[in-house]
């Protein structure tokens, strides 16, 4: 943890000349979009202001470094700039032309300022005047997650989330999303699904339908990871955007890959759920597997039907051998008594003689 507050001690020492230097840079050696050059250059053309009436705080500066770093990949050094930002952040100096002022004392003497030139007009504060606190933390965010720091990322995210300034960082659409993107990835890596569905659904507001599509794929993974393989296909199963090939060719793959997997995991997956008594999850897989291959048969896109209804009665009588294993006999007779309504004389006999084996067992216990 100690690795993820560090900060440069000596930032007091830090003058006008040194910052002058960083931002003085030629930008155009920066890559293009950059949030490094976009700064550099948004302070160079700031309303027509002339440079000396321009303020630069350390805690901009130590942003501007950051950004500079995280170009360079340079991912560590740039978390030090960034976590030296916020600490100095509400107590930060600015240089304002040729002064050197606390940041609430440059306000107070550019509010004045103002009501002596215009005493009939609110004060309207610049906003280039003072770096936002969410923007610093937005680039820690994308710090913390190159360096695989997931769970600092999310409070670092949460913090944005609940900041009294967080609808005028909202306006930011595109920053926004990203912000999100980023507490969607963090919350899978750290296992925390629930919480991640509930950011995909945020997300399903805000994105296109394309993205939306795209979400669903993701929902889908995270259910499979949370082992409701029956929920991550029905994820996938509708395709919204018929003519757009890329997602339908995706959505397939996706249906055809969680299809085999359960398939060929299937007695794996089982046994694992009878070893933990969890009957429900048990019972998805069977029935995630036997409404699959009942699609394949009503959809006529397989010639192999006898097979395929061969494998649908071994389904039903594994479930039956399960629910005996697990000693739920209730649920087990339950489920007998509708196995001899199947069409199928084998399936019938074992249902009645089983029937009759388990009623006894019953009641000597």
């Amino acid at each position: 943890m100690k690795k993820l507050t560090k900060i440069y001690k000596d930032y007091g020492s830090i003058t006008k000349e040194t910052i002058m230097k960083v931002w003085d840079m030629d930008y155009r050696q920066l890559a293009e979009n950059s949030r490094a050059r976009n700064r550099i250059a948004g302070k160079n053309i700031t309303k027509g202001r002339a440079p000396r009436c321009r303020m630069y705080s350390r805690a901009e500066y130590y942003t501007l470094l950051a950004e500079i770093n995280m170009e360079k990949e340079k991912y560590e050094s740039a978390l030090i700039d960034l976590n030296t930002a916020l600490n100095i952040y509400d107590n930060d100096y600015s240089f304002f032309g040729d002064d050197c002022l606390h940041i609430g004392a440059v306000q107070e003497r550019k509010i004045r300022v103002w009501k002596e030139k215009f005493p009939n007009k609110p004060y309207m504060p610049a906003n280039e005047d003072i770096i936002d606190k969410n923007v610093i933390l937005f680039d820690r965010v994308n710090v913390l997650m190159k360096l695989g720091e997931y769970q600092a990322a999310i409070e670092d995210i949460s913090a944005i989330l609940t900041s009294e300034d967080y609808e005028d960082f909202k306006l930011y659409n595109e920053d926004d999303i990203i912000l999100k993107r980023y507490l969607l990835d963090a919350y899978i890596k750290t296992a925390q699904y629930e919480e991640a569905l509930k950011v995909c659904d945020q997300l399903d507001k805000q994105v296109s339908v394309n993205e939306g599509e795209k979400l669903d794929l993701v929902k889908s993974i995270i259910y499979e990871k949370m082992e409701d393989y029956e929920e991550a296909y029905e994820c996938v199963d509708y395709i919204y955007c018929k003519d757009d090939r890329y997602i339908k060719k995706l959505k397939e793959e996706r249906k055809s890959f969680l299809i085999n997997y359960v398939g060929n995991n299937f007695e794996a997956i089982i046994k694992k759920y009878e070893k933990e008594n969890n009957f429900e999850k048990a019972q998805k897989i069977f029935s995630f597997l036997h409404s699959r291959i009942l699609d394949v048969l009503s959809s006529g896109e397989t010639t192999d039907n006898a097979k395929l209804k061969d494998k649908v009665r071994k389904l039903q009588l594994r479930e039956a051998k399960m629910l005996e294993n697990c000693e739920a006999y209730e649920e087990l007779l339950d489920y007998l008594y509708d196995l001899k309504e199947v069409n199928n004389i084998q399936i019938q006999d074992y249902a009645v003689k089983k029937i009759a084996e388990i009623e006894a067992k019953v009641k000597d216990v």
